[in-house]
């Protein structure tokens, strides 16, 4: 039921690590690992959702390049990165 509690509600993770420690101390330690779980998990959903940005964003890129002609150096201006990081993609076999 924390479990649930934990993930469904909007409460700050400050707030919750403080009605954590506000429990009694038989229940603290599964409380607490229950709170290290659920923020595990959130982290390993983010890695995934980033990963997943930064695919797409190679492909665009690779898009730009092969599809549109788009110079390089263009290219590096609309994504906000260096030209060597654009280089890089574009040397990589897309996905």
């Amino acid at each position: 039921m924390l479990a649930y509690f934990l993930k469904n509600t909007e409460i700050g993770k400050e707030k919750v690590k403080a009605f954590i420690q506000t429990l009694p101390k038989v229940l603290n330690p599964d409380a607490m690992s229950t709170y290290d779980m659920i923020v595990e998990e959130e982290v390993e959903e983010l890695k995934e959702a980033l990963a997943e940005e930064q695919q797409r964003a190679k492909t665009a890129i690779h898009n730009l390049h092969h599809n549109f002609n788009l110079p390089l150096s263009e290219i590096a201006l609309i994504f906000g990165k260096d030209l060597e990081y654009v280089e890089q993609v574009i040397a990589e076999k897309p996905v």
